[in-house]
């Protein structure tokens, strides 16, 4: 894991080497083992090196191919190097024993038809000094960043939005006002749009192939629907699971450096610890957060697990004085603005103070075994499809009686997705993850006029489509995927671990593991609890008072401090608020008072957003929001 960072056609530019050494300085904590620039008439590339696989100063980047024609700088993991690198050695000469070297050689020999071959995680920047093509590229799931600016011909490319702001001061950069409304409705802004109008994000899958004469973005990747799983008995389903867990999970314990488990004492983690005990001969390293609140604390279950396993566990104690110690590093860490990062931001500083680089999580779970609770409603709107045929006043009475008996942020989600036109999957699911409703954006932004379709309700029809041939359960997995657990999920894993030098792996979102579970049919994925696939594919690998554990997930308390002890922290980020004139003081006003008496439509998480907003602005001294 590693911070990348450079230049294409950097002649336009004033100042490139300063561009690029401020871009350094930015990504510091990305890699702080090393760093260098590589440059020549035509590109710069820098890198700040996290040394994880051969520490030798030989696997330093940006590394040259043996004939000097190929440069790269790369930030990920390589899972299959071994395998690959032993086919290749017969027309390469490795003088390393990085993942990166082979990357080089895997071009050489096949050009960008190498990805179809990778296993892993990955952005990096090729340059071709042959062919002057230039390449940026990203992985299959979308789990390492990158981010370019484009200023005439030049691009200007890094592994975060941060070290592009940093690197241009005196360049006014503006939020974009579709991106900011997004942030409040989803905690997030999504790909190829960032919540700068100058900044773009490179989509998962892609990759762009520049040189002065052609730009091209090319989609290298999309999940493919193997057909022969639909006749497979479901006793060989649970086998196939099980042998694809154990190898994503011993293909992420490869590393010259001691890695460790993050350890919820939920199902999804302590299939990670289980999976890493049957396939890793030493000791293995796990770390849990520990609340004094009982409502919220899960260090009972996460202890069963350590004890089953013999792990070396290490419990974090996380109280309110470390969240008002920490809430301002907290913010500058964002690269993106995030409403649910703070959970990875306490686990990652405490693995990191450790003197560990590496870390396994169980993100991806809940996406992929239908983990969250409205996977089940979400199916019984799909086949309650006739609702649509009734008159549009008895759906909103409909609406209404339910937003009495769920007052809050369910009751208002379910009324909305009843007065929608239509009742199917592509029109209702943006509501599961919305947060503020048409009518409060509305209030929140009077100026604001929202006439554009949903991203997920876009890139469904682009990529799912109305006729479909995936089966539901893979459709809502492929959203979720796409528009939750890329734009927020991972999205705060790497910019959380990456503030503390940490790389965080995600075993769940091995590509080979996801294509299989995706293409499986519905009947396979559902039982009388969630996640029934993933549990009876581990069988014995949980005690049952694990699995039979009511879900929880990795959660803070933060509603309550909200109340307590961050109130004035809260109350004062809201007022500050003021510097936008776009927005409705009044309301925020309003909506403050609202929550601090308890009122169910005033929900903490709308609250949270405004204030994460009002700081994250500040930290980087934004004030101006564009059309």
């Amino acid at each position: 894991m590693c911070g990348i960072s450079g230049i294409f056609d950097w002649k336009k530019l004033e100042d490139a080497d300063v561009i690029v050494e401020k871009m350094l300085d930015s990504q510091h904590k990305r890699g702080p083992d090393y760093r260098s620039i590589y440059s020549d008439e035509e590109v710069f590339l820098a890198h700040n090196r996290l040394s994880i696989i051969d520490l030798a100063e030989k696997a330093n980047q940006p590394m040259k191919s043996n004939d000097g024609d190929v440069v790269i700088s790369y930030n990920g993991e390589l899972y299959n190097y071994l395998n690959l690198k032993e086919e290749l050695q017969a027309n390469y000469h490795f003088k390393t024993n990085s993942d990166t070297e082979v990357i080089i050689a895997a071009y050489q020999k096949w050009g960008m038809d190498m990805l179809k071959f990778f296993d892993g995680m990955f952005a990096f920047a090729i340059w071709d000094k042959s062919s002057k093509n230039f390449f940026l590229c990203r992985d299959r799931l979308g789990i390492k960043p990158l981010y370019y600016l484009e200023l005439g011909k030049s691009i200007v490319f890094s592994s975060s939005t941060k070290a592009i702001l940093n690197a241009f001061p005196n360049q006014k950069f503006s939020l974009d006002k579709n991106a900011v409304i997004d942030f409040m409705n989803y905690g997030t802004a999504y790909n190829p749009s960032t919540i700068f109008n100058e900044i773009k994000s490179l989509e998962k899958g892609k990759y762009i192939k520049l040189n002065n004469e052609t730009y091209e973005k090319i989609q290298y990747w999309l999940p493919q629907l193997n057909n022969s799983s639909k006749i497979a008995s479901y006793d060989h389903v649970k086998k196939e699971v099980n042998r694809l867990i154990l190898e994503a999970v011993e293909k992420r314990l490869i590393a010259d450096v001691p890695v460790g488990i993050f350890l919820s004492g939920g199902i999804d983690s302590s299939a990670i610890v289980a999976a890493a005990s049957k396939v890793k001969k030493n000791e293995i390293n796990t770390f849990s957060v520990v609340f004094d609140d009982n409502s919220y604390d899960e260090s009972t279950y996460a202890n069963i697990i350590a004890k089953h396993y013999s792990t070396n566990h290490k419990e974090i104690k996380v109280d309110s004085d470390f969240i008002l110690h920490n809430i301002y590093d907290f913010i500058r860490s964002m690269d993106h603005p995030t409403v649910d990062g703070f959970n990875s931001y306490i686990i990652s500083d405490a693995v990191s103070k450790e003197n560990f680089k590496v870390a396994l999580s169980g993100t991806g779970s809940d996406e992929l075994f239908l983990g969250y609770p409205f996977y089940t409603l979400a199916k019984r709107f799909e086949e309650s499809k006739w609702i649509q045929s009734f008159p549009p006043i008895i759906k909103k009475a409909v609406g209404s009686s339910l937003k009495k008996v769920y007052p809050g942020l369910k009751g208002d989600k379910i009324a909305s997705i009843l007065n929608q036109k239509f009742i199917s999957l592509d029109y209702f699911y943006p509501y599961f993850r919305k947060s503020f409703s048409a009518k409060e954006i509305h209030q929140l932004c009077p100026t604001y006029s929202n006439n554009s379709t949903s991203f997920s309700y876009k890139w469904f029809h682009q990529y799912i489509g109305d006729d479909s041939v995936w089966p539901f359960y893979s459709n809502l997995s492929m959203l979720e995927m796409e528009c939750y657990l890329q734009h927020v999920l991972l999205r705060d894993a790497d910019q959380m671990g990456m503030s503390h030098s940490l790389e965080i792996r995600v075993p769940f979102l091995d590509h080979n593991l996801v294509e299989f579970v995706l293409a499986l049919p519905d009947k396979f994925k559902t039982g009388r609890i969630q996640k029934q696939l993933l549990i009876d594919a581990i069988d014995g690998w949980i005690p049952t008072n694990i699995v039979d554990r009511k879900k929880m997930g990795f959660v803070l308390p933060i509603e309550k401090w909200m109340k307590n002890e961050l109130q004035s922290f809260c109350e004062q980020s809201l007022l500050d608020l003021e510097r936008f004139p776009e927005l409705n003081m009044r309301f925020i006003k309003q909506f403050w008072d609202s929550f601090l008496a308890g009122k169910p439509n005033a929900h903490w998480i709308k609250i949270w957003t405004l204030v994460i907003f009002s700081q994250w602005t500040a930290v980087n001294n934004l004030h101006q929001i564009n059309d």
